[in-house]
């Protein structure tokens, strides 16, 4: 994954686990990704390619009280994986953070970005050969 990841990222575009509550950090955990903390040296291994070099993260807690739906989307993934942190990246290109689904959706239309979630809605890009092809979308 991190091979992937460096041909979708830049420096400015860093990668980020969100774990559950905060499960893989040693500071407080911090809702608003502004902060690079330590990941724990044991969970290291498991989440390779959200650790940087030195052994930090960007990381950004998940709280049931302030994002009920995501925290769920991580709780389930911890229940199946074993892992309560799952990868996102921002994929705002030299501007400031996406803060609405315009400013989202407009970020998905002028990157490669495969997929974004705006509240409950999926988008997924059509592969250019399904397109080609004339086949529908779903």
């Amino acid at each position: 994954m991190r091979r992937r990841l460096r041909h979708v990222r830049t420096e400015q575009r860093g990668a980020a686990p969100r774990p559950e509550g905060g499960s893989s950090l040693r500071a407080a955990p911090d809702p608003f990704m502004q902060q690079v903390y330590p990941v724990r040296e044991e969970k290291r291994d498991e989440i390779p390619a959200m650790t940087h070099v030195d052994g930090t993260g960007q990381l950004q807690a998940v709280g049931k009280d302030r994002n009920p739906v995501y925290h769920a989307l991580i709780s389930t993934f911890a229940e199946r994986t074993g892992t309560p942190v799952v990868l996102s990246t921002s994929f705002n290109e030299n501007e400031p953070i996406v803060e609405s689904p315009e400013q989202a959706l407009d970020g998905f239309f002028r990157t490669a970005t495969g997929a974004v979630v705006v509240e409950n809605t999926l988008v997924m890009r059509q592969p250019a050969e399904a397109v080609a092809a004339g086949a529908p979308s779903d």
